[in-house]
């Protein structure tokens, strides 16, 4: 397991960065060496001001790595048929081998609708009804939810998965049910916990690897956690000290003996690498 920097007592933060950079080195290699250069399209309507850091990151990422990416944007009041139209001159674009909608979109257009009309074979967000499907049926063609890949990639450079005891507090499509599928397949055993879970604290202090994604600030104390666990805490929330957080209260934790990422420049770093992943896929399938 690999150990991060010391932070108060036993308390180790993961070393996400170090990982991250590791890993960025191999994905220009291999976008280096494949026939032609991957290209990912990101849609974007105007809405919501943190979608805007989120493509900027992306987009910086993707020029570092030398993938091309197109980012549409789209003023505030445009219409579903509209999105819909541009996703398929996308789905029809030979060139184009990875398309995202930028979520959350604006109200007045449904997002299930417009993510299922993205082609399942350039679906790198992994959100579409098929991409579902082909992850819980183990397809070739999967492209897994960029979370959950990027937690993966995380774990896998901490830690053995087999056999470890994993609590999720999440059940979303995003991060806990293929978090689910995926660590199941590693052979660890899952408990999927939800706010109607019973005995929370207990499951989650039990556990070898926790994973958190509820959006609630600072919300778990040191009561939920106990020495020799690996806890990666997935949200990013502002506290009433108006400044960023994950769900734990990373400061309470400073006597326990764990590894944790939470907050900023952390599973964040990881969800925009494995989007850069899955379109380098996408392009690989595709010359199948």
């Amino acid at each position: 397991m690999e150990k991060g920097n010391i932070m108060g007592g036993n308390m180790k933060i993961i070393e996400s960065k170090r990982i991250v950079n590791v890993i960025k080195e191999d994905l220009i290699r291999v976008v280096d060496s494949l026939n032609k250069t991957p290209k990912l399209a990101i849609i974007q309507v105007e809405g919501d001001i943190a979608s805007n850091s989120y493509v900027k990151n992306k987009r910086k990422l993707g020029a570092e790595l030398g993938i091309i990416v197109q980012h549409v944007l789209l003023p505030s009041d445009t219409k579903q048929e509209d999105v819909i139209n541009i996703t398929n001159q996308l789905n029809n674009d030979k060139d184009t081998d990875g398309i995202i909608i930028q979520l959350p979109l604006p109200s007045h257009i449904n997002e299930r609708v417009v993510l299922d009309n993205i082609d399942p074979d350039k679906d790198v967000d992994g959100l579409g009804t098929t991409q579902i499907g082909y992850l819980n049926t183990q397809s070739f063609k999967t492209l897994i939810p960029c979370t959950a890949l990027g937690v993966i990639i995380m774990l896998q450079n901490l830690t053995n998965l087999e056999g470890k005891d994993v609590v999720i507090v999440n059940r979303s499509h995003l991060i806990g049910k293929p978090l689910q599928v995926i660590l199941t397949k590693e052979n660890a055993t899952v408990t999927l916990c939800h706010s109607r879970t019973k005995n929370l604290r207990e499951k989650m202090k039990n556990a070898d690897i926790v994973i958190t994604g509820i959006g609630k600030a600072k919300y778990f104390d040191k009561s939920y956690f106990s020495d020799g666990q690996i806890i990666i805490d997935c949200s990013m929330n502002r506290g009433d000290d108006g400044k960023l957080c994950g769900d734990v209260k990373v400061e309470d934790l400073n006597d326990l003996d764990v590894e944790i990422a939470s907050g900023i420049g952390h599973t964040g770093l990881f969800t925009v690498l494995s989007l850069m992943i899955n379109t380098i896929n996408a392009k690989k399938m595709k010359e199948i």
